[in-house]
């Protein structure tokens, strides 16, 4: 909706209000501050000059006083010694005090002159030089008198002229202490005076800064609260759900923005509540439809998982069997290798047969060997018992016992003869049997190893066969679980598909709430914003 056009006269900022209040508060402080400071200043130069000046006069004044007594004691000393050494010494102290006077006054004519002091105290301090001038002429001549011994011509001298012009010097003194006193009072009283003007001044200062400030704070607050309240009173009637009544922005500044920003604000919510309500009721009817769709997506699924069922029962009972054949498949391989090993384990014994017998074939060739050179040794034994025989006859009586070892000898000879051919015999048997054996063997030996060929055949295709079933098995356990496994994804689409329509129905039920929940707001013509979005 639109908003009402502003007026093109530039406003001052809240900013810049505040800026410009505060800025003439502080305008008004530092006047004060500076009307105060100068009031002050004056009022510390005049306690000042009574502090430093007056009084310092006054104290000169009052050292001039001393000084003119301390001349008057010395003067009438004189008069009254004799010793010379005391005279003298009193006459140089006479001599310092009267130039100690010299001095003071011209410090005072010095500190006047200065000081700016008004007329009668120019004509004081010129009576008290002349009266000066009078009287110390008559000092010293009355302190030669004395100092000469001339006392009562120095008594009459000191009575009778010096002092009453003495007198008339330390009143003229006296005056002068009496006028700077009388002239730090009015200093005092002036400095009271603009004290208590000050003291006003400050005072109804104060209350203009006051009185203004307070008046800049009231014209603040109001130009402040009146459109907080009107931006108060917009953002209540929106949280009451009002958004028919428009936000009027009367102003230029900040709080102007404000109220321009909550009407926009308003604008823009009652085209977001529609866009609400007109979704909601979108999304109704979508899942409406949806609902219907998951009802006939669930009884297709319902029906396809039967059916997946029965196909993982007849897969396991297959998977079943398969697994049986491929354990005895594996069973029968197993014997096949223990056959196998076995034949083996026999053909490597013929084998060893054969060694031993081809082992004991050379043994024995070797004993009809040694049985042959046993033969021969039993040969030569018995020719060399012979040719002792013969030796021994012809040795006659010395040769009988030779003979008769002859004869011994002859007879072992010929028993060994005898059991060497009965042994060569034996051997030659044997051999011959052996031999035989060892062919034996040897045919055993070929037929074991065809044997162990045809074993190693029968376990290698049992093997295979082995191999080829656990694949097959492998095979079908995999099919098996995969059917498994699509049996469990068509039973959990299932159940998904009852979540989807279950959250279909509460989505349903959620869009009639918010549909129930955006018809507070009422948008345009004072109607709700059902009956507009209807």
């Amino acid at each position: 909706m639109g908003m009402p056009r502003l007026m093109n006269r530039p406003a001052l900022t809240l900013g810049h209000r505040f800026g410009l209040g505060f800025s003439l508060i502080l305008a008004l402080l530092v006047a004060i501050t500076a009307v105060s400071q100068v009031l002050m200043s004056a009022m510390g130069q005049q306690m000042k000059a009574i502090v430093e000046v007056n009084e310092r006069q006054m104290h000169l004044a009052s050292q001039m006083i001393d000084k003119v007594n301390e001349m008057g004691l010395h003067l009438r000393t004189l008069t009254l010694l004799t010793d010379i050494k005391e005279v003298d010494r009193h006459m140089q102290l006479l001599q310092r005090t009267t130039a100690g006077v010299l001095a003071i006054e011209r410090e005072l004519q010095d500190a006047l002159a200065a000081d700016g002091a008004p007329q009668e105290f120019s004509t004081l301090i010129t009576r008290i030089s002349q009266q000066r001038q009078s009287v110390l002429p008559l000092i010293a001549r009355a302190a030669r008198l004395g100092a000469d011994g001339a006392t009562p011509e120095a008594t009459t001298v000191l009575m009778k002229e010096v002092r009453p012009i003495e007198e008339q010097w330390r009143q003229a003194v006296a005056d002068l202490i009496e006028l700077e006193q009388h002239r730090s009072a009015q200093a005092y009283a002036q400095a009271k005076s603009r004290q208590q003007v000050a003291s006003v001044v400050l005072v109804i200062a104060c209350a203009l800064s006051i009185g203004l400030g307070a008046f800049l704070a009231w014209r603040l607050t109001r130009s402040v609260l009146v459109p907080v309240n009107q931006a108060i009173e917009a953002t209540e009637r929106i949280a009451a759900g009002n958004l028919a009544q428009p936000v009027l922005p009367t102003r230029r500044d900040e709080l102007g923005r404000l109220l321009l920003a909550v009407g926009r604000m308003q604008a823009q919510l009652q085209g977001l509540v529609g866009a609400i309500h007109e979704s909601a009721t979108s999304i109704s009817v979508a899942s409406s439809q949806i609902a219907t769709g998951n009802q006939d997506l669930s009884h297709r699924t319902e029906r396809q998982a039967a059916s997946l069922q029965k196909t993982a029962s007849s897969m396991a009972a297959l998977t079943t069997t398969v697994r049986h054949n491929a354990s005895a498949v594996h069973q029968a391989d197993q014997m096949a290798v223990l056959a196998s090993q076995t034949a083996a384990r026999g053909g490597a014994v013929v084998d060893q047969v054969v060694t031993t017998m081809a082992e004991i074939s050379a043994s024995s060739r070797q004993i009809e060997e040694i049985t042959g050179v046993i033969d021969a040794i039993a040969f030569q034994t018995n020719i060399l018992a012979l040719n002792a025989a013969v030796e021994a006859a012809r040795a006659g009586e010395q040769g009988r016992g030779f003979a008769v070892v002859a004869g011994e000898v002859r007879g072992l000879a010929g028993r060994s003869a005898d059991a060497a051919r009965q042994i060569k015999s034996l051997i030659h048997t044997s051999a011959q049997r052996v031999a035989s054996g060892a062919t034996l063997v040897a045919d055993a030996g070929s037929t074991m190893r065809e044997v162990v060929a045809s074993v190693h055949r029968v376990t290698a295709i049992m093997s295979e066969i082995s191999a080829s079933t656990s694949q097959q098995s492998d095979g079908i356990e995999q099919v098996s679980g995969e059917v498994g496994q699509l049996d469990r994804m068509t039973q959990q689409n299932a159940a998904l598909v009852e979540q989807s329509a279950a959250a279909t129905e509460s989505l349903k039920a959620q869009a009639m709430q918010l549909q129930g929940t955006v018809g507070v707001f009422t948008l345009g013509s004072d109607e709700p914003v059902t009956a507009q979005c209807a």
